[in-house]
């Protein structure tokens, strides 16, 4: 007994020797700081740092990783390549953006260091940086610009879909939306009168390219402006002098050209649209109709969303009332979810009316609507199969469409 009391003092001691040995060879963070650490939704967090080798030897391959606890998609990495043993990588910085959506609350900033320590394998350090966020009174953001065509084509028209979000404390009130491309003095605006603190609306203007623009890469310029707001998104984008080469890919998409008769100004149009399920599982597809606002005095889809399972398919009708002749175009949507997976754009001459020569006639409100008439003098099929799809949906916010 004796015996064995005395080899686990033994042991006991050993350990207490080398575990101030074993936590010498390890890296440290110290002198972590945020430059700001209350900062509203959308703001850059600036970390900085001392990094330290408390060990002999060399750390390898070191590589420092940030992200907000929590949030995988603010993850940020920085290679730090070697670090000398026993030396410090004084003030070293990293930036991490917090996400626009981000809500009142605390949250921490996660440092991670991992590197290669010779005869010792792979190591790591970690450090938790406290902040708090705070929404502003008010404040916007884009949050998602989507384009009906990839490359734009000079002298054509290409839809534009923004996803606008309050992110605010208050509501926004009067919001001024443009959509630009300055250099080829391209612009369209519309204005919102109001989205509720924590909502979102999906807004879609019809942008004119010029027939004189060159070809090469331009900045697309959205903005959202009123009294008490401000928020800008940029991106860069493609314009061409001659339409390129549709390649067709019929294991995932059909072709379907939309077409339609001369309509008269002030009298209603109906374009049918159906919508197939390519998948193999059931779905729900909206069908939104964008490029609208500035030539018609009403639009509207019905039904705007269908469900359907594998294969089915379901016809969906697109009214349309212009208030303006000449050559026109608007396009039909279709989502999954969040996810647009198809556009089509429909040429329209709209013809000017006897009646704009002097009164124009207004269409009388009733319980069969003057659209249930004209469905016989304008029958029009379009046909748009979808894009295969294997998952589902995005989870979406409470929105709106505006046209």
């Amino acid at each position: 007994m004796i015996k064995m009391l005395k080899a686990l003092a033994v042991i006991l001691a050993a350990l207490l020797v080398l575990s101030p040995i074993a936590a010498s060879d390890v890296l440290v963070f110290s002198n972590t700081d945020l430059k700001d650490d209350n900062v509203a939704p959308g703001a850059k967090l600036e970390i900085e740092f001392d990094l330290e080798n408390t060990a002999a030897k060399d750390y390898k391959d070191v590589v420092v990783t940030a992200q907000i606890e929590g949030k995988d998609d603010t993850k940020v990495t920085k290679d730090f390549g070697t670090i000398a043993g026993g030396s410090v990588r004084e003030s070293r910085k990293i930036t991490v953006q917090v996400p626009d959506d981000l809500k009142d609350g605390s949250y921490n900033v996660l440092l991670k260091a991992k590197g290669k320590l010779s005869g010792t394998g792979t190591r790591t350090a970690q450090a938790e940086i406290p902040f708090t966020v705070e929404q502003e009174d008010y404040s916007a953001y884009v949050d998602e610009v989507t384009l009906s065509s990839e490359k734009l084509i000079a002298g054509t028209s290409v839809d534009v879909a923004v996803k606008l979000i309050n992110n605010g404390k208050n509501d926004l009130e009067d919001l001024k939306l443009t959509v630009e491309v300055p250099e080829v003095y391209a612009k369209q605006s519309i204005r919102i009168q109001s989205i509720e603190q924590d909502n979102e609306k999906l807004i879609y203007l019809t942008l004119n390219i010029p027939e004189d623009a060159s070809s090469g890469i331009y900045t697309l310029k959205v903005t959202a402006v009123n009294a008490e707001a401000s928020a800008l998104y940029t991106q860069n984008i493609e314009v061409t002098k001659v339409a390129p080469k549709v390649v067709e890919n019929k294991d995932k998409v059909t072709p379907t050209t939309v077409s339609m008769p001369s309509i008269k100004q002030g009298q209603g149009a109906v374009v049918s649209l159906e919508v197939t399920n390519n998948g193999d599982a059931r779905k729900t597809y909206s069908v939104v109709l964008g490029g609208v606002a500035d030539w018609t005095s009403s639009a509207r889809v019905e039904p705007e969303a269908v469900a359907l399972n594998a294969g089915d398919s379901k016809t969906v009708q697109v009214y349309v009332l212009p208030k303006e002749a000449g050559d026109r175009s608007f396009t039909l949507y279709v989502k999954d979810g969040a996810e647009l997976v198809s556009a089509v754009q429909v040429n329209v001459k709209v013809a000017a009316s006897q009646a704009s020569a002097g009164t124009v006639a207004t269409p009388q409100i009733n319980a069969s609507w003057m659209f249930a008439g004209l469905v016989l003098l304008v029958a029009v099929v379009a046909g748009v199969l979808l894009y295969r799809k294997e998952n589902g949906g995005q989870k979406k916010q409470s929105s709106s469409v505006y046209y």
